[in-house]
């Protein structure tokens, strides 16, 4: 991101339009510049997670605020909040192909994964209610949850859940993808509730868990 006035990194001049703005950029591997955009609006837009599927298209997730155009027309979360998640495609050659926004619980999509068939997984706190594209996820204590959820590589959303569902707080830090499903890493406080048994927190603890590519806790 960057917030200074104008920037260039290598593909001519870059304009904020806001308090922080999102840079996506790519280079050859002798750091030549290949392309570059400035993606944001007049308030905060950050870009928290980045990666590559395997035909070379570019995701990118994060959280903004208020109308942004991140390429296939303005997104607007309307009156629901001010401060939505999204998930975005993007060609190798930074070609907009699609974005999701999703506009309540002030979700944040802090990692991204994907696996050998291009389906993305996005994991990152939510507060409050969140309502997905298939799920009503619920926010009891009032406190931050670990969100996960699968886009295919259209962008449909196939599944979304909370992670583990903890009395406290919840935070997803770090997912990977292999054959088997999905693995997401984080802290928790209070006690996990799932099918394996109650885990409860001696402060902040760190948990793993496992789903299969269904969403199915393993």
């Amino acid at each position: 991101g960057f917030n200074a006035a104008t920037i260039n990194v290598g593909g001519g001049p870059l304009t904020s339009a806001g308090y922080m703005d999102i840079l996506l950029a790519k280079f050859d591997p002798s750091g030549g510049h290949l392309f570059s955009k400035r993606l944001g609006a007049g308030s905060f837009d950050y870009l928290m997670s980045l990666a590559l599927d395997p035909g070379g298209d570019v995701l990118i997730g994060g959280q903004l605020s208020g109308t942004v155009d991140l390429g296939g027309g303005p997104m607007n979360p309307g009156a629901a909040t001010t401060d939505w998640g999204y998930v975005a495609r993007y060609t190798s050659s930074g070609g907009f192909v699609w974005a999701q926004g999703y506009y309540t619980g002030g979700p944040r999509v802090t990692n991204l994964a994907l696996d050998a068939s291009g389906n993305a997984y996005a994991v990152g706190p939510y507060f409050d209610l969140m309502q997905t594209k298939t799920a009503s996820l619920t926010n009891p204590g009032k406190t931050y949850r670990g969100l996960q959820l699968q886009l295919d590589r259209t962008g449909k959303e196939t599944w979304a859940k909370t992670l583990v569902g903890s009395t406290g707080t919840d935070a997803p830090v770090a997912v990977t993808v292999d054959a088997k499903g999905v693995y997401v890493g984080g802290y928790y406080d209070g006690t996990i509730t799932g099918p394996l048994g109650p885990l409860t927190s001696m402060m902040q603890d760190g948990y793993l868990v496992a789903y299969s590519a269904a969403g199915n806790q393993r």
